[in-house]
Formats: C-alpha cells, structure tokens, sequence
C-alpha cells in the first residue's frame, strides 16, 4: 500500500499524490497485461467493487479509461489508473476504512504538530521545516516544541527535497533543531525524539474576544471542519454574540477542509442575518448521477442547490476578515467563495489552494473488506458563479505567514493588519512598514508539490446519494 497513516501538520497523512504515482501510461493500456501474473478472487472483487462505483459515481466517469478489472494485480494502482490525471489531484483509496473515519472525526495517530517545508538557500535542494502550530497535550507540546521553532535534521539526517517523505513519514523520529546566525544555521540542543501516539483533536485551535478601542472583536483559529465538532462551535459562536461582538478574523490558515453541513453552519453563523434560505453553493455531477438524482428524490433541491440555513447563533456581519495560505483548501474555500456574493470578505495572507470539487467516502461492504475510495463526485460554485478555477482565491492584503509571534497574538502580521484595518479603516503605517520588513526577510521558498501534505476531503455528508443499478 502506498497509503500511510502518518503525521505532518497535525493530521494523518493519506498519501494523495496520484500524478507521481500514475505516471504509467502503459498500466491504462488493458492489452499490456502479462497473464503469468495470479490475481486473487479477492483483489478481482476489490477491483470490480472500484470499477463499478467509479463508472458510477466519479465526476469524470466519461473520462475513466476502458480496463478489464479482472486483469489488474494491484487494487491500488488500478484505481489510480483511472483517475482524471489532468484535472484531479485529490481523490485517494485506502485499505484502512476505520482509519479514514476516525481522521474524519479528528482521531489521528500524530505527533501533534503542523510543519511547513522550505529550502534553506537558493543554491542547494536542502530543506528546512518550521513549526507552525502544535496541539496541546501532543507528543510535540510535552517535548516543548512551539510555533517558530526551526527544524532542519531527521534522525542525524539534513533534509532535502529527495529524503524528506521517507525521514517524515515514520511513526517516531529525532528532530535536531537549529537557527539562524549571520555565518548560517547553527545546531540548538537537544534534539528532540517524537513518537506518535492516537490524539482526539479539536479543530478550534484558539478563539478569544479583542477590545479594539471599544470594538468587539473575535478571532477564531479553526484547522478543520468536523460534523461531530458543530455543537461546540454553536455555543461558541453563542458566546460571540452574547459579547456583542461586531467583527470576526477567521484564521483558516492550516484548515484543508471538511464536511459540507459544518461549512455551512459556520457560514450561516457568520454573514448577514438575511442571508438564511439564500443560495450557498450549486453543484453538478456526471450524467449517470444527475439523472438518478432526479428519478429518486425529483422534489430534493438540496442536491443541486445548497442554501445557508437559520442560527439562534448567527452574527448578521456586514464583512469578514479572513486570514488564508496555501494549506487553505475545500471546505475553508467554500466558506469564502459562499459569503462573498452576500458581504464584503476581506482575504489576508497568501493564494489559497483551489479546490472547489467534493468528494464522498465509499467503503467495500459486499466483500467485507477494509478497502474505501474517496473519489471526486461533484464540482461547486457559488450563488453569483464567480469562481476561477483555474488557481486558489487571491488575497486582498498579501502577506507571509508570521511565524514570530504566537496565533492570537495581535502583534502577529495577518491577524495585526486585519485589526489595523477595523481599528483605523486602513493599513496604518506602523503595521504596513513592520509587513514590508517581514516580506524582505522572508527569504525562503516554500516546498511546493509536498508528498506529505494533506487536505482534507469537501465531504458531501448532506447529499443522499442514489443505490444504482449495475
């Protein structure tokens, strides 16, 4: 298997890169097939089961390629075959269902701490990684590790961008800390051993109330969205508006998505007090389950046509403040693209993703086995169609992630500009000269294409999906 349940940015790593790992042309060819190879009946049910609610239920299902079930040795490799591999970076099989429903619910076996990578120099493939949070009571929290700290060995191992999957995505490591002096980057001891352990994670990461100058002000770190989180997110959002609260900062920064029905909780708790009942999102799908859509629930808008719902705890805002990077991704975007027809969302920080297609979870319950594939199902768009998708949403405000100060704190630069912007209705000019030092120092280029990154799926929990005929 090629899937592995392991650690980065304080999530269970599902290994979803399946341009890398379906670069064979020849593996989508069903005549190439070597009949010396034993296929097992049970690897053939697999198969089948993939082929069959592939054809059925995957958004590019005219697209899948005509490849015999039977033949494939390899479950895994098979599915991948017929991914989309031009527009589809995101669906993903795993043979650990139960795995993939207690990530879902925010069971991870984890270190307990998010990373970003980057390389250290423009001259050489050697990377860095930088702790962008840790979750408390994690193995990271107890040894000490914080927001800032720069790490750039593994086990006595410099990392570069050809050792950094293998070193990271392990159970237990020794990470060397270090950091940075005019001559380079010196050792900080000691290094520090980590070893995963099963952690229940909250998504709200932090929330507080801000006295700016007599306005309320609430600022809400959320690292994802989870179906069996929304009741503390309603009292939550409860307490905002029992304080009166006249602003809200969404920090989505580390949030790669979610379920549908807690985006729009959030959402409906957010905008204006007239947006309930409005269109949230229209989605589409392939012909095969559109038309059955329409046969099995003729009166069921909702699949089409999702709309922001009514909240005893809703903040009935004019703008938002949302502070985003490139790890926001799905559902997270979702929250932005849905508002902005309706108030005034104000984006600070980098490009977001851009990954405005939901997917659903499909276990193999005939054959009793642990395999589920979490292929793409539909595509999204907002109220007014205003989405490009061809990259993540643009900033108004861009800036790097701020990794000097605390989440929270208001000296930190995205959360810093959006109080500028509420306290003075502008950048004032402290905050604009301390953002363009920032930009000067930040020297190092991110890692793009991270094996080790994950985002969370757009999960289409709301939609009732039809049985269907083979």
């Amino acid at each position: 298997m090629k899937i592995y349940y392991n650690i980065h940015k304080g999530f269970i790593i599902l290994n979803l890169i399946s341009v890398l790992l379906i670069s064979i042309s020849c593996e989508k060819d069903s005549s190439i097939y070597n009949e010396n190879v034993f296929i097992s009946d049970s690897t053939k049910n697999v198969n089948k089961f993939i082929y069959n609610t592939m054809m059925t239920y995957y958004y590019w299902n005219d697209q899948i390629p005509d490849i015999n079930p039977n033949t494939q040795p390899d479950s895994e490799d098979f599915f991948y075959s017929l991914l989309n591999d031009k527009l589809d970076q995101w669906s993903f099989i795993t043979d650990d269902y139960q795995g993939l429903i207690n990530y879902f619910n925010g069971v991870q076996l984890s270190m307990g701490m998010s990373f970003q990578l980057y390389y250290l120099d423009t001259i050489s493939n050697n990377l860095i990684g930088v702790v962008e949070y840790v979750d408390k009571d994690g193995p990271a929290d107890l040894a000490g590790i914080t927001r800032g700290n720069i790490f750039y060995a593994v086990n006595n191992v410099e990392l570069n961008d050809q050792n950094y999957y293998d070193l990271l995505n392990r159970d237990s490591y020794i990470l060397t800390f270090g950091e940075f002096t005019e001559t380079g980057i010196i050792e900080l001891s000691p290094s520090i051993n980590l070893s995963a352990v099963e952690l229940t994670v909250n998504p709200i990461h932090m929330s507080k109330i801000l006295n700016i100058n007599g306005k309320m002000v609430a600022y809400l770190a959320l690292n994802a969205f989870q179906a069996n989180n929304e009741t503390e997110l309603k009292n939550l959002f409860a307490d905002f508006k029992s304080h009166n609260v006249t602003e809200l900062v969404l920090d989505l920064r580390y949030n790669g998505g979610g379920t549908v029905t807690t985006a729009n909780l959030i959402a409906s708790m957010i905008g204006p007090s007239s947006i309930a009942n409005n269109i949230m999102i229209k989605t589409s799908y392939n012909t095969i389950l559109t038309s059955a859509f329409k046969a099995k629930y003729p009166d069921d808008e909702s699949i089409f046509i999702y709309r922001f719902i009514t909240s005893s705890s809703n903040l009935n805002l004019s703008r938002l403040f949302v502070l985003t990077s490139s790890s926001t991704a799905s559902a997270s975007e979702m929250v932005i693209y849905s508002l902005e027809p309706y108030m005034n969302v104000i984006q600070i920080g980098e490009e977001t993703h851009g990954k405005y297609y939901g997917s659903r979870t499909f276990n193999d319950t005939q054959n009793e086995s642990y395999w589920a594939i979490q292929p793409i199902i539909s595509k999204s768009e907002n109220a007014d169609n205003s989405i490009d998708y061809s990259k993540g949403l643009p900033p108004d405000y861009f800036m790097f992630d701020d990794y000097k100060h605390d989440l929270g704190d208001i000296n930190e630069n995205l959360l810093a500009t959006a109080i500028s912007i509420i306290d003075a209705g502008y950048y004032n000019s402290e905050t604009l000269k301390k953002i363009e030092l920032q930009k000067q120092q930040m020297q190092f280029k991110l890692l793009k294409n991270n094996k080790l990154k994950k985002y969370r799926e757009l999960e289409f929990d709301h939609v009732k999906l039809p049985i269907i005929n083979e």
